[in-house]
């Protein structure tokens, strides 16, 4: 269903988010209220289908943006992967679970492995060439993550 996202800005104005936890730990401002739609009100079912890889990337609401996508899994092509930055403070101060959030994922077939990825930019200017995702057993995360879920079931990719 349609709806509105609240944007704060950073007090440097350099940083946007939705987060409103975020916002208050950095004194943010609310800017502006933004339209904002459900992935499957953006994209029809042969889009979803047609997918190779889905980046989800929504500062601390990936519970609520991440569960109403979790039946449509099903329909994705078989290499589909998804791609998502996982900010556990952020979910927990929404009153749930990253683990939870995981499991589900798992449930559905997907499973999670960590991207190394190290906000700097020596790392990304300087990026390992032989160091893939590994899978994550531990579903407790205590930092951002980023993951990939993967129908592929290795020790990495």
């Amino acid at each position: 269903a349609p709806g509105e996202l609240n944007l704060y800005e950073g007090e440097n104005r350099l940083t946007t988010t939705t987060s409103a936890s975020w916002a208050k730990q950095t004194e943010g401002i609310l800017t502006r209220k933004v339209p904002a739609l459900p992935l499957a009100a953006i994209l029809n079912k042969q889009e979803m289908a047609a997918a190779r890889l889905l980046k989800i990337d929504v500062e601390g609401a990936e519970w609520d943006v991440c569960r109403p996508i979790l039946p449509t899994l099903a329909g994705l092509r078989p290499d589909a992967e998804i791609l998502i930055e996982i900010t556990p403070s952020e979910i927990a101060a929404q009153g749930h679970d990253c683990a939870a959030l995981i499991e589900e994922f798992v449930r559905a077939g997907f499973f999670p492995y960590v991207i190394d990825n190290v906000y700097t930019a020596k790392f990304l200017m300087e990026l390992p060439q032989d160091n893939p995702p590994q899978r994550l057993r531990d579903f407790h995360l205590t930092e951002q993550t980023d993951l990939v879920f993967s129908r592929t079931d290795a020790s990495h990719l």
